[in-house]
């Protein structure tokens, strides 16, 4: 079997939380090197190059049983399933056109093909909206501009440093806008915390309040390109050239202002072809439902 290279992806499910196989890398290959006979009989046959827990595709009671393996030959689910029912249960192959995704190094808990080295937290609801997905294709541009219109941020924090860019400074209003900074477009695959989802873009970071005039939005609409995004107290895209603006149910609070503030600007609806820009938008409008987003069956 191991005259077999073709890649399969797969993930498998322990009968216990507390089984955690040990392996030692090996060049490209990670070889077993637990106590347990079966197993490693098994393994042997195969050329691995992964063997990781992951939360991914993992429900409630299985949340810390799910590993991610990546293998020569999808008969290894079999052999392990007959072989090894003292250690596994079940086991999923991945499809191919799944395995059309990008996971930078600081994707939290449900990473897969990334390292994982950032927070350890769960971000599987951008697993749900198709990030990686997206980010097999584009992680972004500097050229794309993301207004935050929130609390401030520090320009000289390692996830905004050279990317980001005071407009007007703002209170700190507890770390909201960094939140909400670090979401849109914090710095990714930099091993520390989480990956913005446009993690290449550009930040432009100025306060909110001005819900008569507008003032900061059309503040940051001004200073971006043709297709810039304004996000924060609420959520729009605001293009430069054309009079079009699509307003996005970020919190329920805001939806009021924002509709009086399409009004004011007469605008209708907008499209934006831009694939980092599109899954914004689409996190925007579900981030008020993340909680219910995190896998919890």
């Amino acid at each position: 079997m191991i005259g077999q290279q073709m890649e399969e992806w797969f993930y498998l499910v322990a009968k216990t939380e507390t089984f955690s196989p040990q392996f030692e890398t090996k060049e490209e290959w990670v070889n077993y090197v637990g106590d347990d006979e079966k197993l490693k009989r098994v393994l042997e046959k195969y050329h691995i190059t992964s063997f990781k827990k992951t939360q991914k595709k993992a429900s409630k009671k299985n949340l810390n049983k799910t590993f991610f393996v990546i293998a020569n030959d999808a008969q290894l689910i079999e052999d392990l399933l007959r072989e090894t029912p003292h250690l596994f249960v079940s086991g999923e192959l991945v499809p191919r056109d799944d395995r059309k995704i990008f996971e930078p190094n600081d994707y939290g808990l449900t990473s897969t093909i990334g390292e994982n080295l950032g927070a350890q937290v769960n971000l599987d609801y951008l697993d749900f909206l198709g990030v990686p997905k997206a980010w097999y294709y584009t992680t972004g541009s500097k050229e794309v501009i993301i207004g935050i219109s929130d609390g401030s941020i520090d320009t000289n924090d390692i996830e905004f440093k050279g990317k980001s860019k005071i407009i007007r400074s703002s209170k700190l209003l507890k770390g909201h806008g960094y939140s909400v900074s670090e979401t849109a477009g914090g710095k990714g695959n930099n091993a520390y915390a989480i990956a913005g989802i446009c993690y290449d873009c550009t930040l432009y970071a100025t306060p909110y309040g001005e819900f008569k005039t507008y003032d900061q939005l059309m503040e940051l609409s001004s200073l971006g390109p043709r297709s810039s995004i304004v996000v924060g107290v609420c959520s729009v895209i605001l293009p430069r050239k054309k009079p079009q603006i699509t307003m996005f149910k970020w919190r329920s609070h805001c939806c009021c202002w924002a509709q009086r503030f399409f009004q004011k600007l007469k605008a209708i609806s907008f499209t934006i072809q831009h694939p980092m820009i599109m899954l914004l938008r689409c996190h925007l409008q579900c981030i008020v439902m993340k909680s219910q987003l995190i896998i919890s069956k």
